[in-house]
């Protein structure tokens, strides 16, 4: 599961004070949660509309599948929730001796619904043709060379089987042009949903429900002026943006104007007009003289903040195989201190900040949170929205959706005097 054996030793205790043994951690990371959710698009649709278009988008591609679509339903507390539940993993064994090997980070998006990309598949057999029975595996560490015809020993994981739909020429010919779906599962090992946004376009957006969760925490109102300090792909960007119905301002920052990209395509995508998007150093966004209306900004000008941080993501899933080093992992606190600082220096008096990590480190998580209470004008608020409190960690430790979820960790502050 991880590369460097100290990680695991950072790794904090789950929301349930249960202590994960290495072995359980690398189950529950492997595979993704048995939950998906989707975050309606309100600007556009209702949830009735959105659970009708949703519902005839998953049978449509469940007409492929040896299984019945997953069961469709509102979460009980956020009303712009949908929840689809799947039937997780499942007793599959390969049926066939056709071996395809796809690259781990194709792996991870198989078990999270995707088809199989012909740019993701490293390694199939001599002679492979269309509509043959195959049985797909990811590499984990990386090992198989592209092109790779014979058995493959290194270290995999089964996907699933399917059937071919491109010639092994077309996928490691000279001219390596192809890109299409290059494998097609009849059946995986983990029944998930494909959800990108060429099948549901303006419907909804695919979130983790912590990532949901970290915005309703917010409590944005219509009308503000609000601050999302590492914003990219915009996912809770248009989500703050959909909570104020299209009013005030939304500020979203993010180093290269790449990821600035994705926020705008996001914006466009889901009809949000409120956000103003701008490659910028979040931790260089505060000057005692700077403006108003770009960074660096002057202080106490916004009425709330998401500090989304960048983290170690050890909470992501699934994770076949992780890279991560202990060094490394010391690297973030420092960090995560320096934009919590700007965030305090750029909010309103009385205003509201979230801090939110996707990773499951007591550094980076109620460490961060015990230094900033200390050295930093906030204190923990308890939010309104029923069954929250300043501060909460999830973790997958339990079936339902609430907690089969990836790793995740939020609080809540108020800027004092």
């Amino acid at each position: 599961m991880f590369k460097d054996k100290l990680v695991y030793e950072q790794i904090e205790q789950t929301q349930c004070n249960e202590r994960y043994t290495e072995e359980d951690l690398k189950y529950a990371l492997t595979y993704p949660p048995r939950f998906s959710i989707v975050r309606v698009n309100t600007i556009k649709y209702s949830r009735e509309e959105a659970i009708r278009l949703l519902k005839e988008i998953i049978e449509k591609d469940y007409k492929h599948r040896a299984v019945f679509p997953p069961k469709i339903y509102y979460h009980p507390v956020f009303q712009d929730v949908l929840v689809l539940e799947s039937l997780g993993k499942l007793p599959l064994s390969p049926l066939s001796e056709n071996e395809v090997i796809v690259d781990a980070r194709c792996g991870a998006a198989v078990l999270r619904g995707a088809e199989i990309y012909c740019p993701g598949i490293v390694g199939c057999p001599k002679g492979l043709s269309k509509l043959d029975t195959v049985s797909v595996y990811a590499d984990i560490k990386g090992k198989c060379l592209r092109g790779y015809a014979e058995k493959f020993t290194g270290e995999k994981v089964f996907l699933g089987n399917g059937e071919a739909c491109v010639f092994r020429h077309e996928l490691f010919g000279p001219a390596l042009s192809i890109k299409g779906i290059g494998i097609r599962l009849y059946e995986r090992v983990f029944d998930c949903p494909n959800l990108n946004y060429d099948i549901i376009q303006d419907l909804c957006f695919v979130q983790n429900l912590p990532s949901v969760i970290a915005s309703h925490l917010l409590e944005p109102l219509e009308g503000e002026t609000i601050l999302d300090m590492c914003a990219s792909p915009g996912g809770k960007t248009t989500h703050i943006a959909s909570l104020m119905k299209n009013t005030g301002q939304v500020v979203a920052l993010d180093k290269t104007e790449r990821k600035i990209g994705y926020i705008k395509e996001n914006c466009a995508r889901l009809g949000v007009t409120n956000v103003n998007a701008i490659a910028f150093d979040a931790t260089k966004a505060y000057d005692e003289n700077g403006s108003t209306e770009k960074p660096p900004f002057a202080g106490e000008i916004f009425d709330r903040i998401l500090l989304d941080a960048p983290c170690s993501a050890l909470g992501q899933r699934p994770q076949l195989f992780n890279k991560m080093s202990c060094k490394e992992l010391k690297t973030y606190p420092n960090l995560q201190k320096k934009l919590m600082a700007t965030a305090v220096k750029l909010l309103k008096r009385n205003g509201r900040l979230v801090y939110s990590t996707c990773t499951l480190t007591k550094m980076e998580n109620e460490d961060l949170v015990t230094w900033a209470l200390q050295n930093l004008p906030l204190k923990e608020v308890k939010p309104s929205i029923p069954g929250f409190s300043s501060r909460f960690n999830i973790c997958s430790s339990r079936q339902n959706a609430d907690t089969d979820t990836i790793g995740f960790f939020v609080a809540c502050f108020n800027k004092i005097e």
